[in-house]
């Protein structure tokens, strides 16, 4: 399953959620996409996920 998550907040809660969801849905083994301005952490992290 490909999952696609969109998101503008890329910091505080909002980006901290995505960035939860992103890792645990890689963990359970699906392919997860984000989409997001550059900037704070959030594609930083989901980056980090894979």
């Amino acid at each position: 399953m490909t999952i696609l998550h969109i998101s503008q907040p890329v910091d505080g809660g909002v980006a901290r959620v995505v960035a939860d969801l992103v890792r645990g849905q890689r963990e359970a083994g699906h392919r997860v996409l984000v989409a997001c301005p550059r900037g704070g952490r959030l594609a930083e992290e989901a980056a980090a996920v894979g």
